[in-house]
């Protein structure tokens, strides 16, 4: 056997044997090995392969017409590839870590970003580094209005809405909010549907997007024993499929499936009596209820069980956020971020430390803090 061939072949054993990463596929020439790693997880074993980049890249010269890709996170190999050279690649995607955002590729001794899934043409070995960026809390502004809060943003239709002083404004593409001539409503929310509502005493109203003008739907959702009107948008979530309004331990299912038009039926939940859905939230996979002491999840056929968390073991709804990626628990100095089995650990921010969930919204894209004329 060719003495080359030979050395080649036994270091591709020795990675396998080694189980530095899964070759998913080998076809002559080497165009198509592919070693692929946990999770976007840095292990011990993509340790081992900064350690074998080097030896590739002697082997590979041996092969003219191939070429070694290496992809890097924090100063350690993250995938390696081998390619043809002269072909075109699209570079991969990274995950967002629990303090650092991806923000695209890096060809190294080079300072501009390439965003993932930027194809790139390879004529030669090459590396490419990870830009991971610190997540913080940096102060920004919005022009009119400039001081607002979280807890009164609206979003609608991948849109982002406000009512303050009496005005009904929108978030352009350019982070500023432009006043729109909607009439200016305070409860309002969505389900899910084509439609914007808002309750008017208790009476629900859609947006009609063509008029701009709040029309009745004919639909009054009125729970609980006040005699006065007592509907509140806070009360309403969603298991990640449908959406329903809790008060004192009634529930409708909420349902808007034709524009202009809302549905609501009665259905009942065991398990747990006389809650409100305030105090109802979900990490993206499962529906829990949480109001100090009393911590539950949500099963099948609408009943709810005893939960036990750990790290955390008795808080309230009103203080857990996403940012679409984790899920955070933010009361003042108490800053938790939610981990595997059910378990809460200390987080420490950057820019902001103590501060409250009520005043934390998206735009869809980034996460903002805004308390008054702190943003």
């Amino acid at each position: 056997m060719n003495n080359k061939i030979f050395r080649f072949l036994m270091l591709f054993v020795s990675i396998c044997v080694a189980s530095i990463s899964t070759l998913l596929a080998v076809s002559f020439g080497l165009s198509n090995i592919n070693l692929t790693t946990k999770n976007n997880e840095i292990t011990e074993e993509n340790e081992q392969l900064n350690d074998t980049v080097k030896d590739w890249q002697d082997t590979l010269n041996m092969y003219p017409e191939s070429a070694l890709v290496s992809y890097e996170i924090d100063g350690k190999v993250w995938n390696v590839e081998v390619v043809q050279k002269g072909d075109s690649i699209s570079l991969p995607t990274v995950s967002d870590t629990d303090t650092h955002v991806f923000s695209g590729w890096k060809l190294k001794g080079e300072d501009e970003d390439m965003p993932d899934n930027a194809t790139v043409k390879i004529n030669q070995n090459t590396k490419f580094v990870a830009n991971m960026v610190e997540k913080d809390w940096l102060s920004t502004s919005f022009p009119l209005p400039s001081s607002f809060y979280g807890y009164s943003i609206i979003s609608f239709a991948g849109n982002t809405y406000i009512s303050n002083n009496g005005v009904f404004y929108i978030l352009n593409e350019e982070k500023k909010w432009e006043a729109t001539d909607i009439p200016s409503q305070s409860n309002c929310y969505s389900i899910g549907g084509p439609d914007l509502f808002c309750s008017i005493g208790d009476v629900q109203y859609y947006l009609d997007q063509s008029t701009n003008e709040w029309v009745s739907t004919g639909v009054t959702i009125h729970l609980g024993y006040s005699s006065g009107p007592n509907f509140n948008f806070n009360n309403i979530w969603t298991d990640g499929e449908n959406y329903y309004y809790t008060y004192y331990g009634s529930t409708y299912l909420l349902k808007n499936t034709v524009a202009g038009e809302l549905e609501i039926e009665h259905v009942d939940f065991s398990g747990l009596t006389n809650f409100d859905g305030k105090d109802i939230w979900t990490d993206g996979t499962n529906t829990y209820y949480s109001n100090g002491s009393n911590q539950y999840i949500l099963k099948e056929n609408n009943t709810w069980e005893p939960m036990t968390w750990n790290g955390l073991t008795s808080f309230y709804c009103e203080y857990i956020w996403t940012d679409g990626t984790n899920t955070y628990y933010s009361y003042g100095s108490d800053q938790y971020i939610l981990k595997a089995n059910n378990t809460w650990e200390p987080i420490t921010w950057n820019g902001l430390t103590s501060f409250y969930i009520n005043d934390i919204w998206t735009d869809g894209t980034n996460t903002y803090y805004s308390y008054g004329s702190d943003q």
